[in-house]
């Protein structure tokens, strides 16, 4: 994979996200793959990928994406850093996320693993202050 490889694909899953379309975000992965969008969870099985992609429809809208540094590894790897912003439907909350993308891809430049750190707030939220004990 190419740097140019990698920037092609994260503008598909970028369209895949603004335009909530799960027949586009699956044909992103290799058959077999897992996607985990938070270390904390059950990764998501490819089989049930375009179900996962329908069901973020359903609970946002005015998905925006902005990949903001890309870096090759060895092993058709990359690290994608992010940000991005949604409105949840139920409360119209504009959402804020930042996160990194650990990237795995196949031969055929379908991504074959994808782990996700993420953190999202209320977007305009202050940046939340730390009391160190410090004077």
């Amino acid at each position: 994979m190419t740097e140019r490889d990698i920037h092609a694909w994260l503008n598909a899953f970028k369209s895949a996200w603004h335009t909530q379309d799960p027949k586009l975000f699956a044909s992103l992965f290799a058959a077999g793959s897992e996607y985990r969008d938070t270390p904390f969870s059950v990764p998501i099985p490819y089989n049930t990928f375009e179900l996962f992609w329908f069901n973020l429809a359903q609970e946002q809208q005015g998905n925006d994406m902005v990949f903001e540094m890309v870096e090759l590894l060895a092993g058709n790897r990359a690290i994608a850093f992010w940000r991005a912003f949604t409105t949840r439907k139920a409360s119209s909350q504009r959402m804020e996320g930042d996160g990194v993308m650990l990237l795995t891809f196949n031969e055929a430049g379908l991504c074959s693993d994808l782990r996700e750190w993420q953190h999202a707030r209320l977007a305009g939220s202050p940046l939340v202050e730390r009391d160190f004990g410090g004077a």
